[in-house]
């Protein structure tokens, strides 16, 4: 019987201990309104935990959603000070090597 690796495991068990929060819960990342609106506020200076407490957990354990609001928000700031090509430059290179480390 296969064995799954820690890797593969960790997301299964956050899934179980993650905390329920239904408003959180229902925020749809496809919902650019509400997720551009967030992003904008921690790209300003907010703490996510500032902006809602709620997400800061819930991104704690859903990688995948905490990967893309932190690049939406990389690439905010980038926008807003004009190094949005460096921005580019080193988002790419952060999915290079994920992409890297979860084939190994």
């Amino acid at each position: 019987m296969p064995r799954c690796t820690d890797n593969e495991l960790k997301p299964m068990l956050d899934f179980l201990v993650a905390p329920e929060d239904e408003y959180v819960e229902h925020i749809d990342c496809s919902d650019c309104d509400t997720l551009a609106s967030l992003a904008e506020r921690v790209a300003k200076g907010a703490t996510v935990a500032e902006v809602l407490p709620e997400l800061e957990n819930y991104l704690h354990y859903w990688r995948d959603c905490r990967e893309e609001f932190e690049a939406l928000v990389i690439l905010l700031k980038a926008e807003d000070d004009g190094t949005l090509t460096d921005a580019l430059d080193k988002l790419f290179e952060a999915v290079k090597n994920q992409t890297t480390d979860t084939a190994e």
